[in-house]
């Protein structure tokens, strides 16, 4: 879903560059023939990944440091 937002965000960054630079050729009346199309080139989206492994091991590390430490207190009582 991040990921998805941010490049919602990328995408009315980009579109507006584009309008902002048709909208004067546009409301001039200037023929299609009068845009330099080699200057347009194709986008790509690249999503930027900020992944805190502690954050994502941490819950499984305590869940298995609990449950180990309860084997072992159940195992010393037999």
């Amino acid at each position: 879903m991040i990921s998805h937002l941010g490049f919602l965000k990328e995408l009315g960054k980009f579109h507006e560059n584009l309008r902002l630079g048709f909208y004067t050729k546009i409301f001039e009346n200037k023929p299609a023939d009068s845009v330099d199309w080699s200057k347009y080139k194709v986008a790509y989206y690249t999503a930027k990944r900020d992944i805190d492994w502690g954050y994502l091991v941490l819950p499984t590390l305590l869940i298995t440091l609990v449950l180990g430490g309860l084997g072992a207190y159940k195992l010393r009582k037999l």
